[in-house]
């Protein structure tokens, strides 16, 4: 399996298989969904109000793509959430 965002490598790695996927990026409501759902498990996902703003610049640089939200979720869920110097350091 072989994930890029270049479309020529795309096409020139699966040309003998036939077998390409062309994901789009996620909407913003559906990005913050899934963000909240990954990052906030035991809290309901839901994002404390304190975080909000710095959660919303994290997921901007993440630019919708699904695996790059999972991927930084995952390491967010592992932080204090009263602390939110570590997330604007994260941002």
């Amino acid at each position: 399996m072989l994930t890029t965002r270049k479309k020529d490598i795309a096409l020139y790695s699966c040309a003998e298989l036939g077998k390409d996927f062309h994901l789009e990026f996620l909407p913003e409501q559906e990005a913050w969904s899934l963000f909240c759902r990954k990052t906030f498990q035991v809290n309901n996902n839901l994002c404390p109000p304190h975080l909000e703003e710095v959660c919303r610049k994290i997921l901007k640089l993440c630019g919708g793509l699904p695996l790059a939200i999972v991927a930084i979720s995952g390491a967010l869920a592992t932080k204090e959430r009263s602390n939110i110097e570590e997330w604007q350091i994260v941002c």
